[in-house]
């Protein structure tokens, strides 16, 4: 639902990215240096 202005029925403050966790951060460096493969952090398609 919008206001009669166009703005939405609500407040929202955009606070930025979220962290990566770091599980995800460690996975990412193993990979860069050949350690694990793709699979192992974004899984089987």
């Amino acid at each position: 639902m919008t206001a009669s202005n166009g703005a939405p029925g609500f407040r929202a403050d955009h606070v930025g990215s979220l962290l990566r966790p770091q599980r995800l951060l460690n996975a990412r460096q193993r990979f860069d240096v050949g350690k694990i493969g793709r699979d192992a952090i974004w899984g089987s398609e």
